[in-house]
């Protein structure tokens, strides 16, 4: 898994270097807080922040969370979340993506899941900066590091995504998006997850947003029974932008 850690770090790192070298790209940082409920049941605070690059054929992106909190001087919650993708042709009718994504939350039973896909996605209604109804497919593959060594769950899965996507901006200061990810093992469709994303941001100044955001994630197999199979957030951040 160290490798695999390694991996996702250079690519991170290079797309970074790479997108500040460009003149079309744009970066963000955020901090809020979080009300979890499922395997975690507390409200904790978070960071956030990403740099893509775009262009009229691809774009690059790289985004992380960070999520923490301390009960009676106690850790309560402590997750991460860091990803990269790249869209080739992201504003035609048809694209193509590659992405990697590694998570760790002991809480919810990852010490370590690294990810990586590639797909296409169709466009049906797409406006820059505007609206965008899309569907994607992909094939993932999951190699993951359960908290629980003795798990009955495999720790390399491939699996099947479909992802719906709407976005639409209501107001010159205001967007809406829905997300839903469905993603059933190839060689056993009773095990699947089931991810479902709402968000709402507002534009307050040139620079500074508000974002709202809703989380529900169901995982039909757990490590144990000492895990639920979902978990849902609700998040408030405060966004720089620039």
């Amino acid at each position: 898994m160290k490798t695999n850690q390694i991996i996702l770090l250079v690519a991170l790192l290079m797309t970074t270097a790479i997108s500040s070298a460009q003149k079309k790209w744009n970066s963000e940082l955020g901090l809020g807080a979080t009300d979890n409920s499922g395997n975690v049941d507390n409200f904790a605070l978070k960071n956030t922040g990403s740099v893509v690059y775009e262009d009229s054929t691809m774009c690059f992106a790289t985004k992380y969370k960070f999520i923490y909190q301390l009960e009676n001087g106690h850790e309560s919650n402590k997750g991460f979340n860091g990803s990269f993708n790249y869209d080739f042709y992201k504003f035609g009718k048809w694209s193509v993506f590659v992405a990697l994504e590694m998570v760790s939350n002991h809480y919810k039973g990852y010490d370590c899941k690294m990810s990586a896909l590639t797909g296409s996605k169709y466009n049906f209604i797409y406006k820059p900066d505007t609206c965008e109804y899309s569907l994607s497919g992909a094939i993932v593959y999951d190699n993951v590091n359960y908290t629980d060594e003795d798990t009955y769950l495999n720790k390399e899965v491939w699996r099947i995504s479909v992802r719906p996507k709407i976005y639409q901006r209501l107001s010159p200061n205001l967007t809406f998006s829905l997300i839903a990810f469905y993603q059933p093992a190839i060689k056993n469709f009773n095990d699947y997850i089931l991810n479902v994303t709402f968000h709402l941001e507002n534009k307050l100044s040139k620079h500074f947003y508000i974002d709202l955001h809703y989380n529900y994630e169901f995982r039909s197999e757990i490590p144990s029974d000492k895990y639920r199979h979902y978990d849902s957030v609700t998040e408030l951040t405060l966004k720089l932008k620039f």
